[in-house]
């Protein structure tokens, strides 16, 4: 397989990869625990995926130079997955006022639990 096929195929799973999780991160609160975890959660397949594709060892110890020259086009995939995902909104959109209007109710329920 030609190089320049490889970069371009790493680069279009890389992006497909976020999709689903830019979808997901559009239901969550900003800056909550499922947020960070909807952006970062795809991280190490794609590491593995960079490593296996671009023959680097998986070393803890050091990682090739080889394949680090990839990471700013991975990185850029990967934030335009999220971008897409966001844009397809194939989960939903978050809506605060739910979450407001169930924290109300909750509010109420305990406020005549105690009376």
């Amino acid at each position: 397989m030609p190089f320049l096929a490889k970069i371009l195929i790493f680069i279009a799973v890389v992006a497909i990869l976020n999709i689903p999780f830019g979808s997901y991160r559009n239901l969550t609160r900003k800056f909550s625990f499922a947020w960070f975890a909807s952006i970062h959660l795809p991280i190490p397949l794609i590491i593995y995926i960079r490593h296996s594709l671009f023959n680097a060892p998986i070393d803890i110890g050091s990682i090739s130079v080889s394949a680090n020259w990839i990471i700013p086009f991975s990185i850029s995939a990967a934030i335009f997955g999220q971008m897409m995902g966001k844009r397809f909104n194939w989960f939903g959109t978050f809506d605060d006022s739910k979450t407001d209007e169930i924290s109300s109710k909750q509010a109420v329920d305990a406020e005549s639990a105690l009376e």
